[in-house]
Parts: structure tokens; C-alpha cells; sequence
């Protein structure tokens, strides 16, 4: 616990991101030297600049011992990125976050064939279906589904994962004691249960705009692929496709039609069909995915339905109607 403190101060010094933070870590070695260097040695490391050598100084560990007091009282755990549990396949990419705050049980990540499912919030109802039946169809055949617990396809795509019987991993922009959006409440607790919860930011940091995108890059980092459902031109999710292919992560659209439920209006899916056009691969099902994998398609598991979300909840859900 001595340590973990230096590295939640590390990862919460105001102007040093992920970024500078690792190349501080790999000058120094550990947060301990970070935390006891002079601003001479802060100097010596590229990227550093004035401002962020001013705020390294301060040598306060007071929030942070209040952040690990936070972590007990909320009953999350902190993953380094030093720990063997810290997944290679984040630990590799550009920025990957110092530290993680995790509610419930990582998986193995490294070992599965994980897919992020996302999309906008404001998809349509056939937006809604899509990622729901995706979703259970990749948790059946034994797929990890990563998603951002955001409104719309997200959402649609955890609850689908746990129908079908799979562990959920949600990477989400607030501390883990903010339900955000706090309709979601059950569906946290279902997926703690089942999989984990992950944030770079520590209890109560609220959900703030500038946080999501960040989020992002952890999303389809922890993932061997990229799904988009359903996305506008300005959508988030085109932010995390963006991500993957930085990444080298595979990236997929979910094929979908011109027009919405019932005709009654032309959905933006503009975002979506460019990234088709660009070369992304189209899923029409979740056999698409295990194919471009050379996944063998084992027997499904049967479909649950997790603790507090009813039978007349999940059809409604596939319909697009809100209980």
C-alpha cells in the first residue's frame, strides 16, 4: 500500500498525462524516484515542460493517500501498469494509463478474443437490436465483450454480452463510484459481477466530456478488434475507431440500412459508412468475426438474463422502447 501511493500521485499530477507519465517512469524507474527527484532531473526528461515541473515539486501525497482511503470505501482495487496482471496488450499502446481503477474481476485479457462493441447514443431502435444480438452472439461463443457503458448501442451491447452468458469489461470515464448514466445502475453491478469495470480516474471524478475520449484509446486497447454498430459523422465512437487502427487493431462496421424503424426518418449513420468506405470490414453477424479470427463456432451457450434485467426489459430493449 506504501507504494501504490506514489503511484496514484504520479498518475494525478495535474499537467503530467499518461504520456510524460511513463516517460518519467522510464527515466526513474519507479514513482518513489519520480516523487523524490529535484527539478533539475525533471529537466533531464524530454517532454517535461516548466509548468509540469512546477506542479511535480509540490510533493503533496495527501490526495492521494485520500484516493486510496476512497478505493477501500468504494471497494475498488488498483492495477499498475508494472503489475503481471496489467494486460500486455494495453501496456503497448501509445498512452496506455499508469494506473487503473478496477471494480470486479479482470479476465485475462491477453488471452481472450476480446471485441469492443460501441456506437452513438442516439442510435435507432434497429441500432439497439443489432448491438443486443451481436453482443450475445459473441458472448455465446466465447468472445469478451469490451464496451463503454455509454447510453445506446453500448449499453445494448453489455446487456446482450450477459444474456448470452459472457464477462463484460466496460472502460468507462468517471471514478467507479459514479454511475454514469445512472440508469445504469444494474447494469454496473451485473458487469462487476460478471467481468470488471475499468477507469483511469480515481472515485468520484465525474463524468466529464474531456474524459471520454481518453477512455477511448483503453477501450479498443484492451481489444484485438473494433466493432462500430451504428455512428454519425461527430460520434465518440469514431474516436475509438481511430484508436484501433493507430493501434493495429482489426476494425469492423455492423451492417445497417438506409433508413430507421418504421420509415419515419433518415438516421446519421454517415460515420459508420465511411469508415465502410474506407476499408473497414462489414459484419453482418457475429460468425463474420470468429471467421476473420479462424475462431472454430462452438456449441452456443444458452442465453441468461442477469439480475434485474426482466424478460419484458429485454424485449423492449430490442425494440427501441424505454421501460
Amino acid at each position: 500500500m506504501s507504494a501504490l501511493k506514489y503511484w496514484v500521485w504520479l498518475s494525478s499530477v495535474s499537467g503530467v498525462g499518461a504520456v510524460a507519465a511513463r516517460q518519467l517512469l522510464e527515466q526513474f524507474g519507479t514513482p518513489e524516484s519520480v516523487y523524490n527527484a529535484d527539478a533539475r532531473e525533471y529537466g533531464d526528461v524530454e517532454g517535461i515542460d516548466r509548468a509540469a515541473i512546477k506542479q511535480l515539486l509540490k510533493k503533496d501525497l495527501t490526495p492521494a493517500n485520500n484516493i486510496l482511503s476512497s478505493c477501500t470505501s468504494v471497494g475498488c482495487s488498483i492495477l499498475t501498469m508494472q503489475d503481471a496482471d496489467y494486460p500486455d496488450r494495453l501496456r503497448n499502446i501509445y498512452g496506455p494509463p499508469i494506473i487503473l481503477y478496477v471494480r470486479g474481476r479482470l479476465p485475462a485479457i491477453d488471452d481472450e478474443a476480446a471485441i469492443a462493441v460501441v456506437g452513438t447514443r442516439n442510435c435507432s431502435a434497429y441500432g439497439l437490436a443489432a448491438a443486443g444480438q451481436i453482443g450475445s452472439d459473441l458472448a455465446k461463443h466465447g468472445l469478451l465483450v469490451v464496451t463503454g457503458l455509454a447510453r445506446g448501442v453500448d449499453t445494448a451491447a453489455a446487456r446482450g454480452a450477459l444474456r448470452g452468458g459472457g464477462k463484460v469489461v466496460g472502460g468507462i470515464g468517471s471514478g467507479l463510484d459514479v454511475v454514469y448514466p445512472p440508469e445504469n445502475a444494474q447494469l454496473f453491478d451485473d458487469v462487476a459481477g460478471n467481468g470488471a469495470i475499468l477507469s483511469e480516474y480515481p472515485p468520484g471524478s465525474p463524468a466529464i466530456a474531456g474524459h471520454f475520449p481518453a477512455r477511448n484509446r483503453i477501450i479498443s486497447g484492451l481489444s484485438r478488434g473494433v466493432l462500430i454498430v451504428e455512428a454519425p459523422q461527430k460520434s465518440g465512437a469514431l474516436i475509438t475507431a481511430r484508436f484501433a487502427l493507430s493501434q493495429d487493431r482489426d476494425l469492423w462496421v455492423a451492417s445497417t440500412g438506409v433508413r430507421a424503424d418504421e420509415g419515419r426518418r433518415i438516421y446519421d449513420r454517415r460515420g459508420t459508412m465511411a469508415l465502410a468506405a474506407d476499408g473497414a470490414g462489414i459484419v453482418y453477424s457475429a460468425a463474420d468475426i470468429l471467421e476473420a479470427w479462424n475462431m472454430e463456432m462452438p456449441p452456443a451457450k444458452p442465453e441468461q438474463i442477469p439480475a434485474g434485467v426482466g424478460l419484458a426489459t429485454t424485449i423492449a430493449e430490442s425494440l427501441g422502447v424505454k421501460l
